[in-house]
């Protein structure tokens, strides 16, 4: 099961908790395509990612490598359920760092 309006409320909380020096997070939630979802940027000196997820627990990350130009995938359409989604947000954190 996948609980989107508890995920959208705890990544809002966790992006005001999370800003830093090195890495600004930013979390909207919105109508991304036919389907509810939101999105989380994670903006770096090098990266420039983001965590998007909708109501039926599918999820990408993906991004730019704002040195280089190049385009990053880490992840589409990756099933995200209750019990999986934390760990996901804090890896695509950690890789934003």
């Amino acid at each position: 099961m996948f609980d989107f309006e508890r995920w959208c409320r705890w990544v809002e909380e966790e992006s005001k908790q999370v800003q830093s020096s090195s890495i600004a997070v930013e979390f909207v939630r919105g109508k991304l395509s036919p389907k509810p979802g939101a999105s989380v940027s994670f903006k770096s000196d090098q990266k420039l990612l983001q965590l998007s997820f909708w109501v039926t627990g599918e999820a990408d990350f993906f991004g730019l490598n704002t040195v280089t130009g190049a385009d990053i995938v880490y992840f589409q359409g990756r099933m995200l359920d209750d019990s999986t989604f934390p760990q996901t947000y804090k890896e695509c954190l950690a890789t934003a760092q």
